[in-house]
């Protein structure tokens, strides 16, 4: 049977616009009602933390105190054991403790004050803000989104946190037939959510739970003591009823936009499918570009019907999806400014929003430490306002150069300079000459007649860790390492040897072979929280030119002179130092050995009778 044309177009049409409003619909829904949980799951776990957080050490103990009494009561008899085997998740099963010891126990003071703590979250959570009295356990009027508030406890017979026990529950009076749970009663955990709360970690479950009593939300949150171990797990179980509700009618809305754009669609496109089909097609292929993400695309219908009207609404869409592309990508780049590129790539991220407390990454990398010196003395001539003009004069100077050469900086400490090298230690050193080259530049054209700034630089390789610290509401990328120290410790070196660049031996051994550094030995050095000295190299690329020349001139000679110091002929090796003062009056190495082997030669002896 043949088909009008005008009916496969119409069709054709149909079936195109049901297809783009239902996957449309089917990610506006998803992705709300995904976007709805995750917000009222992270909400739901930060009030628990809180709460969590403001009880006092005597409550803790407290809890401490009532849990080991629980867990030494409970008994695992294998009669128990299959009955636990036998519960589905969700269970709970009777308490095997007596009634005289539930009895005891809640008629304890601290259990009694533990079930204060659980009402008052609950009562947190109500419309009215009341002054904080002692609590019973019904709210008559205005009752709080928070249901249900307890305490629950491990079981040592259950290590995987799958089956555990209640400790206590803000509803455990028992009022006509209801009665909340008492201590004791076991249950047969979500495993995931209790699992992660046992180990340290707020959790919340990913879904609502419906059951006879309602929709609900729930979270647990880990009490600990003073040394981090976890003492309990608070849970909290929210009333999440008119948040399903809300999702479901907009799951019926959707569905009905969806029935809607397909009797529509059929109807209008069998009248107009001869006089559409070139417009539609247009359409057509414009969403296509936009699904490609081609947000320049702009589609021309001069029709002044409703296509033409979908038409500019399309249009104004893009435009706005355009828009929105924009401010996200400036939003991007202004949290690189923050946290550098360099940084997520390196923890294997592509965007800010995927990097959590804890991310970390362990390599090799290479560290350059910088420090302004004399910093005080010259900030203490200027105003608060030109000082932070100075520095950040300064640092357009310097940063550049870091990632010139492939670097990317970890973070600014006051007037000091943190920055990693990822791939090569030869790229730190270029990116430590270039710092020193730029900085006399800009001396040279802006500071004339004002003091210099100068500056040290400190350049070590070794094993990083890199990652974040912090906590959930305030995170920050850092490096963890003896690296970064010994980085440190060499820039202070650098004021004592008058050195632009000090590098580490393994600095050295690492770019030795490239023959594009001028460097010379330094000796052993004992830095500060090294038990061992260490071998120091300085790097003379970035000095002036007449006074590397005069460095390499007397490379030998100073050389000789820390051979003879190193092997404590502190007499013999004066004379080379003062070999090389004679010629480069400057050198502030030189003159540092030289006075300190004067120093150990002119030390007065013991004589022993």
């Amino acid at each position: 049977m043949r088909f009008p044309f005008a009916v496969k177009l119409a069709l054709s049409i149909s079936l195109l616009a049901v297809s783009v409003t239902s996957l449309s619909v089917v990610f506006l829904y998803t992705d709300t009602r995904s976007m709805v949980i995750r917000l009222m799951a992270g909400r739901l776990k930060d009030v628990g933390r809180t709460a969590a957080y403001m009880l006092e050490s005597q409550d803790r103990e407290g809890m401490k105190k009532m849990a080991t009494v629980v867990r030494s009561k409970i008994k695992i008899t294998a009669e128990l054991r299959k009955t636990i085997a036998d519960a589905k998740v969700g269970d709970t099963i009777p308490s095997p403790l007596t009634q005289e010891e539930i009895d005891k126990i809640i008629q304890s003071p601290d259990y009694l004050e533990m079930v204060q703590f659980l009402r008052q979250v609950k009562a947190g959570s109500r419309e009215s803000v009341d002054y904080p009295v002692h609590l019973s356990q019904v709210f008559e009027t205005d009752p709080p989104q928070i249901r249900y508030s307890y305490v629950m406890i491990s079981l040592p017979e259950y290590p995987a946190h799958d089956v555990v026990a209640w400790l206590g529950d803000a509803d455990y009076e028992k009022i006509g037939e209801e009665q909340g749970a008492l201590p004791g009663l076991l249950y047969k955990a979500r495993q995931q959510a209790f699992h992660d709360a046992f180990l340290g970690k707020a959790a919340a479950e990913n879904d609502f739970n419906s059951d006879v009593w309602g929709t609900f939300l729930s979270a647990a949150v880990p009490i600990k003591d003073k040394d981090g171990t976890v003492i309990a797990v608070f849970g909290v179980d929210y009333d999440a009823g008119s948040e399903a509700n809300k999702v479901a009618q907009l799951l019926k809305v959707c569905i009905a936009v969806v029935v809607a754009s397909l009797v529509l669609s059929i109807i209008v496109a069998l009248l107009l499918a001869r006089i559409l089909s070139k417009p539609v097609q247009a359409l057509r292929e414009g969403a296509e570009r936009v699904r490609e993400r081609d947000f320049s695309t702009h589609v021309s219908v001069k029709t002044r019907d409703e296509l033409g009207l979908l038409a500019d609404t399309f249009n104004s869409m893009v435009t706005e999806i355009r828009d929105y592309a924009k401010e996200m990508v400036t939003l991007n780049d202004a949290y690189y400014r923050f946290v550098p590129k360099e940084f997520l790539q390196q923890l294997e991220r592509t965007s800010i929003v995927e990097v959590k407390l804890g991310d970390q990454v362990q390599r090799e990398m290479t560290v350059l430490f910088s420090d302004i010196r004399s910093f005080t003395t010259l900030s203490e001539q200027l105003t608060p306002k030109k000082n932070f003009n100075l520095l950040n004069q300064y640092l357009n100077v310097v940063s550049p150069t870091i990632r010139q050469n492939q670097g990317f900086i970890d973070k600014y400490i006051g007037d000091a300079v943190m920055a990693i090298f990822p791939d090569s230690p030869q790229h730190a050193v270029e990116a430590g000459i270039a710092m020193l080259k730029a900085l006399r530049e800009y001396n040279e054209l802006f500071r004339i007649g004002m003091d210099p700034i100068r500056i040290g630089v400190g350049i070590h390789s070794g094993l990083l860790m890199l990652g974040t610290v912090g906590e959930e509401r305030r995170m920050e990328g850092t490096v963890i390492s003896d690296a970064v120290n010994l980085a440190s410790r060499l820039e202070g070196l650098t004021k004592k040897f008058g050195s632009g660049i000090l590098i580490s031996e393994q600095v050295y051994q690492a770019v030795q072979g490239a023959n594009k550094f001028h460097t010379r030995y330094l000796g052993r050095v004992r830095v500060k929280g090294k038990k061992e000295s260490v071998k120091v190299y300085e790097v003379m690329d970035g000095d002036s030119e007449q006074l590397m020349q005069k460095k390499l001139q007397t490379h030998d000679e100073m050389e000789k002179g820390i051979d003879l110091f190193t092997a404590g002929k502190f007499r013999e090796s004066i004379g080379h130092f003062e070999t090389v003062l004679a010629s480069n009056p400057d050198d502030k190495a030189a003159r540092a050995y030289m006075e300190r082997a004067d120093r150990v030669v002119k030390k007065p002896t013991v004589q022993i009778a």
